[in-house]
């Protein structure tokens, strides 16, 4: 199986995740951001620009999304605009225009949410 890397910063406070994004990871990724979503109120999540990924890992992101709405969370994504993960979420059709119905805040991973300009999501 290839690998994917997952760690936290000095601080705790930045998660950064990155190498194979893939379904063949999809269940042990799950489970991080699932662990992580319960433990903190905000959970802020730094993507390795140059990680593989496939639509598995965006499904991930949805549903990490969706449930950090739900509980009044939030959920930060850096660098997940940036070549190449930009191309592969272009390739697997997520770029929207508009999130979807569960996108109360304008917060929508696909859309560029609140802080496209840095390429940060919230």
């Amino acid at each position: 199986m290839k690998t994917f890397s997952c760690g936290k910063s000095d601080d705790g406070l930045e998660f950064n995740l990155g190498g194979m994004l893939t379904l063949e990871n999809a269940v042990a990724i799950r489970g991080v951001l699932s662990e992580e979503l319960k433990r903190a109120g905000e959970i802020v999540l730094s993507l390795d620009p140059a990680s593989e990924a496939d639509v598995s890992f965006f499904q991930i992101l949805c549903a990490a999304h969706r449930t950090a709405l739900r509980e009044n969370r939030q959920l930060v994504i850096k660098n997940i605009l940036q070549a190449p993960l930009a191309s592969c979420i272009d390739a697997a059709g997520f770029r929207r225009e508009k999130g979807c119905s569960h996108d109360r805040d304008g917060s929508c991973l696909w859309t560029g949410g609140k802080s496209d300009q840095d390429d940060n999501v919230r």
